[in-house]
């Protein structure tokens, strides 16, 4: 598969009611969302994520909307909640955190009087957040990462 999907989850955004766009666009996802090994795939063409994104605006009609969003999710433990996501929020909303790998973490500040905006300078830290964490889908544009949805 493009992407390496195995359930809808995997390419799901955090509130689990839509597709996240980071998997309809021309790039291979960057992110950790599951611990499976694919093998490399080699000469994907233009052509194979058309084909991926109609493939989902078919299964997905509803401007990529699950016609029954997806409930809580269910992870076996603390440590798979976090390793198998890239994108946290605080409980407060103040931080959004990315998972760089395991050990690296950055996080980034809420803007002033904004309520999905978040600065694109970081802080990067050697642990993991302490609190609360929700999953986050972000995306990032006009010089700042943007909350899309959140979810725990």
């Amino acid at each position: 598969m493009l992407h390496g999907v195995v359930n809808v989850s995997d390419i799901t955004a955090a509130d689990g009611g839509k597709l996240d766009n980071v998997f309809l666009v021309s790039d291979a996802f960057e992110g950790t969302r599951y611990d499976y090994i694919w093998p490399c795939k080699h000469h994907v063409l233009l052509s194979d994520y058309t084909q991926w994104r109609q493939a989902m605006e078919f299964l997905f009609p509803d401007n990529l909307q699950l016609r029954q969003p997806l409930g809580n999710w269910i992870i076996a433990s603390d440590t798979e909640w976090i390793d198998n996501w890239d994108w946290f929020l605080s409980g407060n909303r103040e931080f959004l955190y990315f998972r760089l790998d395991s050990r690296t973490w950055h996080r980034f500040l809420r803007q002033p009087h904004s309520h999905r905006g978040y600065h694109e300078d970081f802080l990067v830290m050697q642990a993991p957040p302490i609190g609360d964490l929700s999953r986050a889908t972000v995306c990032s544009r006009d010089g700042r990462i943007h909350l899309l949805s959140y979810g725990s």
